[in-house]
């Protein structure tokens, strides 16, 4: 009869420790998931405070905006939409490595209509900072072309890509 009540205790004693470790996994696994979101969203505010000081240095900040002249509406649509047209867009890419995210900055930099392109990669998001003098969509229509359906748009919105590697 103590046999069986001290092989009971040993289980029940195996069978606690075996809960104290589980938990300890699931704590460290929840704390390491916080810890990434968090370094997600540093890296995310230290982008935006380097396109701010990218700005100040280059002079953007204070540079003062010419407005074309109304010469009527078909000069006017044709100066809006060339300045339409001018730009740069951050192309943000996630679940990605660093060789994908070097082939698309390789792609873009042989069109033709794009005039610069910076790359940045941190914990598998890729960003490309891209001047060009066309449009947003058709600097995705191409890439697309280039680099085939390796990935799916996210959003597009005025000079900002994002994509999603599949």
């Amino acid at each position: 009869m103590q046999l069986k009540i001290t092989l009971l205790l040993l289980a029940l004693v195996h069978f606690s420790f075996c809960l104290t470790a589980q938990k300890n996994f699931v704590d460290s696994a929840i704390t390491r998931s916080k810890i990434d979101a968090e370094g997600h969203l540093i890296n995310k505010t230290s982008d935006k405070v380097n396109a701010g000081i990218d700005n100040i240095f280059n002079g953007n900040l204070f540079k003062k905006k010419n407005k074309p002249v109304n010469q009527g509406t078909i000069s006017s649509d044709k100066t809006s939409s060339s300045q339409a047209e001018k730009g740069n867009t951050q192309i943000i890419v996630t679940s990605t490595n660093y060789a994908y995210i070097s082939n698309l900055s390789d792609a873009l930099k042989s069109n033709q209509q794009v005039t610069n392109v910076e790359r940045t990669f941190s914990n598998g998001t890729g960003t490309l900072k891209v001047a060009h003098n066309c449009t947003p969509d058709q600097l995705l229509d191409d890439l697309q072309k280039k680099a085939g359906d390796k990935f799916e748009v996210v959003e597009v919105s005025e000079g900002k890509i994002t994509l999603k590697m599949k």
